[in-house]
Order: C-alpha cells, then sequence, then structure tokens
C-alpha cells in the first residue's frame, strides 16, 4: 500500500467494548476504530509520508458523551492480518519499511471525532487517554478518508509532553493535599476486605468503575518512625519515616492541627545519611517534636478509576500496630491519588465520585459487620490516644 493509504477490517469478537448488544442499539452510540500506523505517526509533521494507516472497526459504544479512559482487549481485534500479531506481539507488518502498532482509538459521533492515544499497554489490553478537547471533524469522505488524521497528530504533538513524560498523562486536583476519609473497623481482616472488594469492582458493581489497568491490588508492610511536629503553629503536623528498598527511605510530610477530610502533604524518596530525628532537626529545621514510638503497618490497597473522569482513587485496607503494644488500628480509608489525563481535573467531579465511593465501601463495610461512620482518625490521633497526650 502507497504511503497515507488506508485498510479498514471489522472486529468479529463481541467483546465488551465492541459491540453494542441488540437492547441497546436504540440508544445514542458512536462507531468506535482501533487506528495502527507508523511509531513516528503521532510525532510526524507529515502524517501522509509515514506509511499505511490501518482502522480496525470495532463496532458501536453506547453513550456520545466523551470518556476519560478506554481500555482494549486486543483479542477484541483478531481479525485478518491483526490475528495474532497484534495479541503476540502490538504489531502489524505492512509491507512498509517498518510495522503498524496501536497508535489511538477514535470514536466518530454525530458532532465528529474523539481520539485516544495509548499510554499503557501490555499482551493482553490497551490503555488509551483522550486528546481531543473538542471533537474533530470527520470530512464528506468519512473516516476512510482520513481528512480528521491531521486534526489528531496535532492534538498528539500539542500535548507528547504530558501525554509520554515519566508520570504517564497523570495531573491532580488540590497539588500538594491529600483528599481521605477513614472507617475505623473492628473485626474484618484486611485481605478479606481488599480482596471483596477488588473482585466486587472488577465484576462492575459501581458503574463507570474499573480496577486500575495492572495495578488493582497492592500489598505493603514497612515500619514506620513517626515525630510529632508540635510548633511553631505553621509547621504543626508530623514528619515519618519508612524504609525501603535500595537504602531508600520514604518521607512523608503532613501539616495539620486536626484531623480533617484534606491535608497538606509532601512525599520524598531519599538516601539519609542522619538518623531520623537528626534530620527532622538538622535538614527540616524543625526542633518542636514528640517521637513517637515505630509502629508496622500492613496495608492493600484496591486501585480503581472511573472511565469517565479519569479519576484514581485508592481503597486502603489497613493495620497498624505499635511495637511492644497489643492493640490495633484498623481502617479502610478512601484516598484520591490522581487523575488519568491531559486536561485540567474537575474538582466538582473529584468531589462527586469520592462521596460516592465512599459511601459504597460502607455499604460493603456492613455486609461484613464491620461498619463504622467514616471519619477522619489519624495515625497520629491513635499514637497519642496510646499515650494518653492530649489530641
Amino acid at each position: 500500500m502507497g504511503a497515507g493509504s488506508v485498510r479498514i477490517h471489522n472486529a468479529t469478537d463481541p467483546g465488551q467494548d465492541a459491540v453494542t448488544p441488540r437492547a441497546a442499539r436504540l440508544e445514542p452510540q458512536v462507531e468506535a476504530y482501533l487506528v495502527l500506523g507508523s511509531p513516528e505517526l503521532p510525532h510526524s509533521d507529515q502524517p501522509t509520508a509515514t506509511g499505511p494507516v490501518i482502522l480496525a472497526h470495532l463496532g458501536a459504544q453506547r453513550g456520545t458523551a466523551p470518556q476519560a479512559t478506554v481500555v482494549h482487549r486486543w483479542s477484541q481485534s483478531t481479525t485478518p492480518p491483526l490475528g495474532g500479531h497484534l495479541a503476540g506481539h502490538l504489531a502489524v507488518r505492512t509491507g512498509h519499511a517498518g510495522p503498524a502498532v496501536p497508535l489511538w482509538i477514535v470514536h466518530v459521533g454525530p458532532a465528529g471525532l474523539h481520539a485516544y492515544a495509548l499510554v499503557r499497554a501490555d499482551a493482553e489490553w490497551g490503555l488509551f487517554t483522550r486528546i481531543t478537547a473538542t471533537p474533530v471533524a470527520v470530512g464528506a469522505s468519512g473516516v476512510e478518508g482520513l481528512a480528521w488524521l491531521a486534526g489528531v497528530v496535532g492534538a498528539h504533538r500539542l500535548h507528547g509532553p504530558v501525554l509520554d513524560n515519566h508520570n504517564r498523562a497523570w495531573t491532580k486536583a488540590h497539588p500538594g493535599y491529600e483528599l481521605e476519609v477513614k472507617y475505623t473497623v473492628t473485626g474484618a481482616d484486611p485481605w478479606t476486605l481488599a480482596t471483596d472488594l477488588h473482585a466486587r469492582i472488577g465484576a462492575g458493581e459501581v458503574a463507570g468503575l474499573m480496577l486500575k489497568p495492572g495495578d488493582g491490588l497492592q500489598k505493603w508492610a514497612s515500619t514506620n518512625h513517626l515525630f510529632e511536629i508540635t510548633g511553631p503553629p505553621p509547621e504543626a503536623g508530623y514528619v515519618s519515616f519508612a524504609p525501603g528498598d535500595g537504602g531508600r527511605t520514604l518521607i512523608k510530610r503532613k501539616w495539620f492541627t486536626e484531623d480533617a477530610r484534606l491535608r497538606r502533604e509532601h512525599l520524598d524518596v531519599l538516601r539519609l545519611d542522619l538518623p531520623y530525628e537528626q534530620h527532622v532537626r538538622g535538614v527540616l529545621g524543625l526542633t518542636d517534636m514528640i517521637e513517637h514510638p515505630p509502629f508496622h503497618r500492613y496495608r492493600l490497597d484496591v486501585n480503581a478509576e472511573f472511565t469517565d473522569t479519569g479519576n484514581w482513587f485508592s481503597i486502603i485496607c489497613d493495620r497498624v500496630q505499635p511495637a511492644g503494644n497489643a492493640r490495633q488500628l484498623r481502617q479502610v480509608e478512601i484516598e484520591y491519588c490522581g487523575t488519568r489525563g491531559i486536561f485540567a481535573p474537575d474538582e466538582h467531579a473529584v468531589g462527586e465520585q469520592f462521596d460516592r465511593l465512599t459511601n459504597w465501601v460502607g455499604q460493603i463495610l456492613r455486609h461484613h459487620g464491620a461498619h463504622s461512620e467514616p471519619g477522619h482518625y489519624s495515625k497520629l490521633s491513635f499514637l497519642r490516644d496510646l499515650a494518653g497526650t492530649p489530641n
């Protein structure tokens, strides 16, 4: 095929994001295509000179509102010549100088076309994030005419520094602050709660929420050393140290005078040359402190993402036990961790989805007999209570 030419193939596997169920065909919908081409195409100022473009038609998708995130399973693109080549190698040989690789998914609707760029992939799936703020005109010759291609390439080049950097297109509402709520629970162990929450989200129990691709469940265990900062008032809060891999230490700094939904936070991972107390005094310049007994923290994080907004939340099933003390603090925390995408997060949507997820987690905890009212009881307050120190 010549440079800039197009081939269209139709997916035959009725996977969940490929073909709209019969009962939904009267609903508003878009037509979806997987776009393959040269790896150089998204960064080219001459899109038609980089080789063939292959469009794999994925079928109809319900709804016309643009999403933040689209996850596509390569098994839903198994029409020759895509076949096992795509599933096994994420590339199709075209006879051109190089392979055609997955670049975008495009959704074609009444107002035009929205494009989603590939940002993560493995042998089973690809994750695409939206790069078009407004619909791109398709053109009179239809999607196969490629009149839209220059607009999509232009959007990709414009947002490349965000799309292709080390953060992989992550942004955050309330930068520099932690948004979280906590259920303090009794009885149920973290593993039982976390695996049940993981299974329910994976089964689609929360509409529009998916497990974070490739990172749905994490296990953490660490020893934490916490220094309460008592003054001056603008510095009140704590500094904690958790030894990690390769001689590095996670340093967490939080500023607050009372437990709250939104708290200022800063994280560092450093190789330390000084004992922890000396680091607090000499490097951070904080001298008014109380060193609390170290505690062991075991946690399981269920990571989930809303596809319409890209908002990522972690449900943290936590157990804390101070050294030399039989008492434990068990909590389930819901924390907003960031937003996948190149556009500024919608703070109202973050808050609405945060509250919706918090309420749903509360229902699951009731099912396990471990429900409490949502609150903000911190580990610092727990350590103060153990020591008999006023909050």
